[in-house]
Protein backbone atom coordinates (compact mmCIF):
# COMPACT_ATOMS: atom_id res chain seq x y z
CA UNK A 1 0.00 0.00 0.00
CA UNK A 2 1.33 3.44 -0.90
CA UNK A 3 2.06 5.70 2.04
CA UNK A 4 0.90 9.32 1.95
CA UNK A 5 3.61 11.87 1.37
CA UNK A 6 4.75 13.79 4.43
CA UNK A 7 7.10 16.66 5.15
CA UNK A 8 8.77 18.05 8.22
CA UNK A 9 9.88 21.61 8.91
CA UNK A 10 12.09 22.71 11.75
CA UNK A 11 14.14 25.82 12.43
CA UNK A 12 15.35 27.97 15.31
CA UNK A 13 12.46 30.26 16.13
CA UNK A 14 12.11 32.92 18.77
CA UNK A 15 13.74 32.66 22.17
CA UNK A 16 11.87 33.17 25.42
CA UNK A 17 11.99 36.69 26.83
CA UNK A 18 14.38 36.71 29.77
CA UNK A 19 13.01 34.97 32.85
CA UNK A 20 9.35 35.19 31.91
CA UNK A 21 7.91 31.72 32.49
CA UNK A 22 6.14 29.77 31.21
CA UNK A 23 7.04 30.57 27.60
CA UNK A 24 3.46 30.06 26.35
CA UNK A 25 4.55 29.52 22.72
CA UNK A 26 1.89 29.70 20.02
CA UNK A 27 1.93 29.96 16.25
CA UNK A 28 0.17 29.24 12.97
CA UNK A 29 1.32 28.43 9.44
CA UNK A 30 -0.20 30.14 6.42
CA UNK A 31 0.37 29.56 2.74
CA UNK A 32 3.72 31.37 2.76
CA UNK A 33 4.10 32.85 6.23
CA UNK A 34 4.45 31.64 9.82
CA UNK A 35 3.35 33.86 12.71
CA UNK A 36 4.65 32.87 16.13
CA UNK A 37 4.32 34.40 19.59
CA UNK A 38 6.32 33.57 22.72
CA UNK A 39 5.78 35.19 26.11
CA UNK A 40 5.50 38.89 25.30
CA UNK A 41 6.76 39.04 21.70
CA UNK A 42 5.63 38.18 18.18
CA UNK A 43 7.72 37.41 15.07
CA UNK A 44 7.12 36.36 11.47
CA UNK A 45 9.02 33.80 9.38
CA UNK A 46 8.66 32.36 5.91
CA UNK A 47 8.11 28.63 5.50
CA UNK A 48 11.85 28.08 5.07
CA UNK A 49 12.50 29.62 8.49
CA UNK A 50 13.87 32.96 7.28
CA UNK A 51 12.94 35.92 9.47
CA UNK A 52 10.50 38.28 7.78
CA UNK A 53 9.74 40.41 10.85
CA UNK A 54 12.09 40.41 13.84
CA UNK A 55 10.62 39.78 17.30
CA UNK A 56 8.77 42.78 18.65
CA UNK A 57 6.89 43.40 21.93
CA UNK A 58 3.22 42.54 21.97
CA UNK A 59 2.64 45.51 24.26
CA UNK A 60 3.89 47.87 21.56
CA UNK A 61 1.09 46.89 19.19
CA UNK A 62 -1.35 49.07 21.14
CA UNK A 63 0.68 51.85 22.82
CA UNK A 64 -2.47 53.93 23.42
CA UNK A 65 -3.63 51.57 26.17
CA UNK A 66 -2.84 53.25 29.47
CA UNK A 67 -2.53 51.54 32.84
CA UNK A 68 -2.31 47.95 31.60
CA UNK A 69 1.33 47.12 31.09
CA UNK A 70 1.57 43.39 31.81
CA UNK A 71 1.20 41.07 28.81
CA UNK A 72 0.60 37.31 28.81
CA UNK A 73 -0.81 34.21 27.13
CA UNK A 74 -0.56 34.85 23.36
CA UNK A 75 -2.60 32.64 21.01
CA UNK A 76 -2.36 32.51 17.20
CA UNK A 77 -4.59 30.89 14.55
CA UNK A 78 -4.68 31.13 10.75
CA UNK A 79 -7.96 31.70 8.90
CA UNK A 80 -7.20 30.19 5.51
CA UNK A 81 -10.49 31.28 3.95
CA UNK A 82 -9.61 34.94 4.53
CA UNK A 83 -5.80 34.71 4.42
CA UNK A 84 -5.61 36.32 7.86
CA UNK A 85 -3.80 35.39 11.07
CA UNK A 86 -5.57 36.18 14.34
CA UNK A 87 -3.43 36.88 17.41
CA UNK A 88 -4.97 37.25 20.87
CA UNK A 89 -3.28 38.03 24.18
CA UNK A 90 -4.05 39.54 27.59
CA UNK A 91 -2.98 42.89 28.99
CA UNK A 92 -3.80 43.67 32.59
CA UNK A 93 -3.15 45.61 35.75
CA UNK A 94 -4.26 44.66 39.25
CA UNK A 95 -7.88 45.65 38.72
CA UNK A 96 -8.39 45.66 34.94
CA UNK A 97 -7.88 43.18 32.13
CA UNK A 98 -8.02 43.78 28.40
CA UNK A 99 -8.15 41.16 25.66
CA UNK A 100 -6.19 42.40 22.65
CA UNK A 101 -7.14 40.85 19.29
CA UNK A 102 -4.80 41.54 16.36
CA UNK A 103 -5.61 40.57 12.77
CA UNK A 104 -2.61 40.14 10.45
CA UNK A 105 -3.23 39.87 6.68
CA UNK A 106 -0.82 37.28 5.29
CA UNK A 107 -0.24 39.30 2.10
CA UNK A 108 1.08 42.27 4.12
CA UNK A 109 2.24 40.50 7.28
CA UNK A 110 5.63 42.23 7.28
CA UNK A 111 3.94 45.64 7.33
CA UNK A 112 2.80 46.18 10.91
CA UNK A 113 0.75 49.22 9.86
CA UNK A 114 -1.59 46.82 8.01
CA UNK A 115 -2.43 44.97 11.24
CA UNK A 116 -5.73 45.74 13.01
CA UNK A 117 -5.90 45.89 16.81
CA UNK A 118 -9.21 45.47 18.65
CA UNK A 119 -9.45 46.01 22.41
CA UNK A 120 -12.05 44.04 24.36
CA UNK A 121 -12.63 44.51 28.07
CA UNK A 122 -11.87 41.32 29.97
CA UNK A 123 -15.06 41.84 31.99
CA UNK A 124 -17.86 42.00 29.40
CA UNK A 125 -20.51 41.27 32.07
CA UNK A 126 -20.06 44.15 34.57
CA UNK A 127 -23.53 43.75 36.08
CA UNK A 128 -22.34 40.87 38.29
CA UNK A 129 -19.44 42.77 39.85
CA UNK A 130 -15.87 43.49 38.73
CA UNK A 131 -13.78 40.66 37.31
CA UNK A 132 -10.39 40.15 35.78
CA UNK A 133 -9.88 37.77 32.83
CA UNK A 134 -7.02 35.37 32.14
CA UNK A 135 -5.83 32.62 29.79
CA UNK A 136 -7.60 33.33 26.47
CA UNK A 137 -8.81 30.67 24.06
CA UNK A 138 -9.16 31.36 20.33
CA UNK A 139 -10.97 29.70 17.42
CA UNK A 140 -13.14 30.41 14.38
CA UNK A 141 -15.60 29.01 11.84
CA UNK A 142 -16.79 30.26 8.46
CA UNK A 143 -18.32 33.49 9.78
CA UNK A 144 -17.23 34.19 13.36
CA UNK A 145 -14.18 34.36 15.63
CA UNK A 146 -14.68 33.01 19.15
CA UNK A 147 -12.60 33.88 22.20
CA UNK A 148 -12.79 32.63 25.75
CA UNK A 149 -11.33 33.76 29.07
CA UNK A 150 -11.30 32.45 32.62
CA UNK A 151 -12.78 35.21 34.78
CA UNK A 152 -12.00 35.82 38.46
CA UNK A 153 -13.88 38.04 40.90
CA UNK A 154 -11.97 41.15 42.01
CA UNK A 155 -11.93 42.78 45.44
CA UNK A 156 -9.90 45.70 46.80
CA UNK A 157 -7.09 43.22 47.48
CA UNK A 158 -7.05 41.95 43.90
CA UNK A 159 -8.36 38.86 42.04
CA UNK A 160 -9.90 36.18 44.24
CA UNK A 161 -11.70 32.97 43.28
CA UNK A 162 -12.71 31.72 39.84
CA UNK A 163 -16.18 32.87 38.74
CA UNK A 164 -16.81 31.38 35.29
CA UNK A 165 -15.54 31.15 31.73
CA UNK A 166 -16.62 33.97 29.45
CA UNK A 167 -17.27 33.21 25.75
CA UNK A 168 -17.08 36.06 23.22
CA UNK A 169 -18.32 35.61 19.63
CA UNK A 170 -17.54 38.24 16.97
CA UNK A 171 -18.45 38.38 13.30
CA UNK A 172 -15.37 38.16 11.07
CA UNK A 173 -16.52 41.08 8.97
CA UNK A 174 -16.54 43.28 12.08
CA UNK A 175 -13.21 42.07 13.41
CA UNK A 176 -11.27 42.07 10.13
CA UNK A 177 -12.28 45.48 8.79
CA UNK A 178 -10.09 47.67 11.05
CA UNK A 179 -13.07 49.70 12.21
CA UNK A 180 -12.25 52.35 14.85
CA UNK A 181 -15.51 51.85 16.75
CA UNK A 182 -16.07 48.96 19.21
CA UNK A 183 -17.12 45.75 17.50
CA UNK A 184 -20.45 44.08 18.38
CA UNK A 185 -19.87 41.05 20.62
CA UNK A 186 -22.18 38.21 21.62
CA UNK A 187 -21.30 37.35 25.23
CA UNK A 188 -22.01 34.09 27.07
CA UNK A 189 -21.09 33.77 30.75
CA UNK A 190 -22.30 32.58 34.15
CA UNK A 191 -24.87 29.80 33.88
CA UNK A 192 -24.56 29.89 30.07
CA UNK A 193 -21.08 28.33 30.27
CA UNK A 194 -21.67 25.77 33.00
CA UNK A 195 -20.87 22.08 32.64
CA UNK A 196 -23.82 19.67 32.24
CA UNK A 197 -23.67 18.93 35.98
CA UNK A 198 -24.05 22.62 36.85
CA UNK A 199 -20.43 23.26 37.85
CA UNK A 200 -18.55 26.19 36.27
CA UNK A 201 -16.70 25.22 33.09
CA UNK A 202 -13.00 26.10 33.10
CA UNK A 203 -10.66 26.87 30.16
CA UNK A 204 -13.13 26.28 27.33
CA UNK A 205 -11.22 25.90 24.06
CA UNK A 206 -13.03 27.22 20.94
CA UNK A 207 -12.88 24.97 17.89
CA UNK A 208 -11.06 25.86 14.69
CA UNK A 209 -13.58 24.87 12.03
CA UNK A 210 -12.99 25.22 8.30
CA UNK A 211 -16.50 25.69 6.92
CA UNK A 212 -19.91 26.29 8.42
CA UNK A 213 -20.66 25.20 11.97
CA UNK A 214 -23.61 22.94 12.65
CA UNK A 215 -26.83 24.80 13.44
Amino acid sequence: MDRPESSQLGFAGMASEGRILPANPSGAIGRDVIVTAVNVRVAIFDRAGRTLLSPRPLGGLDPSLVGASEVSDPRVVYDQSAGIFVLAFMRFSTSRSVLEVVTVPESTAQNVTSWCVTRIEGDETPADGPQIADFPGLGFDDSRVTLTTNNYDVTAAGPTEFAYTEVLSIRKEDLYRCAPSPVPIDVFAGTSTENPDGTPAFSIEPAVSVGRSAA
